[in-house]
């Protein structure tokens, strides 16, 4: 019969696909490439330095100013005046200079005062007529003929006198001599040395009186 014919074939397609249900595979072996990093952005932002640079506290010293020394005077001589001047203070006049050598170099410290700005009137010495004599601490007016030495002593308990090592000063009210009245005066300055001659008189000195 056709039916017993077609059971051996049947068995053998069937052992076959059992076969081949059967057989194992293997695995894929493909490998994975590991996954690729993606670069990350720094996580701490760069800080700036936190230290502000600190200027120098100490101000800076400018050099010290080398100092000039003032003019050295000549040094004065024997019968020799400088600084000689005529100041106002108030009612009073102050009458100093300074003078070469020293106070035993002399007898006497002169100032003479023209109390008119007037030569003819008075003693007669270098450019003025005095009416005034201030010698030392004491003051005397003049009553000659104008070549004449002949003074009177005047009373000026308030005069002032200071004699040093190499100046001399006077200190008097002005209307002891009359120059309240006045605007204006003419002095000199002079020294008297050991014989009693007259050394290191000055020129005119014109005090307008305020």
């Amino acid at each position: 019969m056709k039916v017993y014919r077609l059971l051996p074939t049947l068995f053998i397609l069937a052992s076959a696909l059992s076969a081949c249900s059967g057989e194992a595979y293997p695995a894929p072996t493909a490998t994975l490439a590991p996954p690729t990093a993606t670069p990350m952005p720094p996580t701490a932002t760069p800080v700036p330095p936190s230290a502000t640079p600190v200027p120098p506290t100490a101000t800076p010293i400018p050099p010290t100013a080398t100092a000039v020394p003032e003019p050295t005077q000549p040094s004065l001589g024997v019968g020799e005046i400088a600084d000689f001047k005529v100041t106002q203070d108030g009612d009073f006049l102050v009458i100093a200079f300074t003078f070469g050598g020293t106070p035993g170099d002399y007898n006497a410290n002169h100032i003479l005062i023209d109390a008119d700005q007037s030569a003819k009137t008075g003693f007669q010495v270098g450019e003025i007529g005095a009416e005034f004599l201030f010698e030392n601490a004491g003051i005397f007016s003049y009553n000659g003929d104008g070549k004449s030495w002949s003074w009177n002593e005047v009373q000026a308990p308030e005069l002032e006198f200071e004699p040093g090592s190499n100046s001399v000063s006077w200190k008097i009210l002005r209307a002891t001599l009359g120059l309240d009245k006045v605007q204006a005066a003419d002095f000199i300055a002079q020294l008297v040395n050991k014989n009693w001659d007259a050394v290191g008189t000055t020129p005119k000195l014109t005090v307008e009186f305020k």
